[in-house]
């Protein structure tokens, strides 16, 4: 492999409550009523994209653009102290001194990114990042294909660590090999359904020379 890509939200930092929050609450202020289920299904997608399902699923009649905006905002507000999960920034680093490229691929908007990288401790690592404003969100392959493209290398050279379903499902799809982490809200048994090339509890669990040697 020559490039590592990772999603952010439940596969290097602890935000996906956050994320969820911010969306409840805006669903709240509008008088929208959705299962949280709903969208906890759905991360991975843009923030306008879950909008654009939880509108055709309730039927209201407003903008998701709008709503997304809001949801961004009130994730910035609500973001606090974001930490990095166990082994990530340990795990970047020692990548990268193996000589793999790093890439960061999230449906989350420009603007959360930033705010959490930077929370985190783990701004400045990656040499290419996509988000929101970069493609259709997972699970189409977008995101990872734009990522591979920004490090210069072939989609069949890259390595995904991937926390959700839709993450694997767009991983496959561009290509790439994909490592599962149970990190996040899904489950291991619903991430061995999705077939990855492998499932680890954590990211302390990986060893760089183990992804730089992977064909």
């Amino acid at each position: 492999m020559k490039a590592a890509i990772f999603d952010m939200d439940g596969t290097l930092v602890e935000t996906l409550e956050t994320h969820l929050a911010s969306f409840m609450t805006v669903c709240k202020r509008h008088g929208i009523k959705i299962d949280p289920d709903f969208v906890k299904i759905r991360f991975g997608m843009t923030a306008r994209e879950i909008f654009d399902d939880i509108l055709k699923e309730t039927g209201d009649l407003m903008d998701s653009k709008a709503l997304a905006d809001e949801k961004y905002a009130e994730y910035n507000r609500i973001v606090g102290k974001i930490k990095a999960l166990p082994g990530a920034k340990t795990l970047i680093k020692a990548l990268k001194k193996k000589g793999l490229k790093i890439g960061i691929a999230t449906g989350a908007g420009r603007s959360n990114f930033e705010a959490t990288i930077k929370a985190a401790g783990l701004d400045g690592l990656a040499d290419a990042t996509t988000t929101a404003e970069d493609g259709r969100g997972k699970p189409n392959p977008d995101l990872f294909l734009k990522a591979a493209e920004l490090l210069g290398v072939m989609a069949k050279e890259c390595v995904v660590f991937e926390d959700a379903i839709f993450g694997i499902r767009a991983a496959k799809k561009a290509g790439m090999k994909v490592i599962a982490v149970v990190t996040g809200l899904t489950t291991k048994e619903e991430l061995e359904k999705e077939k990855p090339d492998r499932i680890i509890d954590s990211l302390t669990e990986i060893k760089p020379e183990e992804i730089k040697a992977w064909n």
